[in-house]
């Protein structure tokens, strides 16, 4: 586990005011040097399991970020530093029909500007029959947008 990362309680999110529809509610917490944290909830406490989820992503989220850059690079033409901005258990995976997604974004070594607009989320699953190597989740797709 990163170092300036640690695990997180029920406590320690915020509800997310913005939205609020039939994927139901976000809370959220800001570490202070990202990631940011997404888990579902409803309208007065995050979800136990989404909690207990996301804990376990902090843990291992060396191996899981790794293999996802590994993914994402397989299709990229430029060299470069990824940063890792989020880590949703909530709306995002839902709407990737995934258990927990890593966002990144990207700054390539030859302008560090071309990709400043852009972000690249890769969605986790995580089954109770998987080899070791997926035991904490497998990347299974990734979606490049614009923001």
């Amino acid at each position: 586990m990163r170092p300036d990362l640690r695990s997180l309680t029920s406590e320690d999110f915020q509800l997310n005011t913005v939205h609020d529809d039939k994927l139901g509610r976000e809370w959220f917490f800001s570490f202070a040097n990202d990631p940011e944290i997404m888990v579902r909830g409803n309208a007065d406490t995050p979800d136990v399991v989404s909690v207990e989820q996301i804990n376990c992503v902090i843990e291992h989220l060396e191996s899981l970020a790794l293999r996802a850059v590994q993914l994402l690079e397989t299709f990229m033409k430029d060299k470069g530093a990824w940063h890792l901005t989020t880590i949703d258990c909530a709306r995002k995976a839902s709407m990737l029909e995934c258990d927990f997604v890593l966002s990144f974004c990207f700054e390539a070594e030859r302008d560090p500007y071309e990709y400043i607009y852009t972000y690249f989320d890769v969605g986790f699953i995580v089954l109770e029959t998987s080899p070791a190597i997926d035991k904490f989740g497998r990347p299974v797709k990734f979606l490049i947008g614009f923001q």
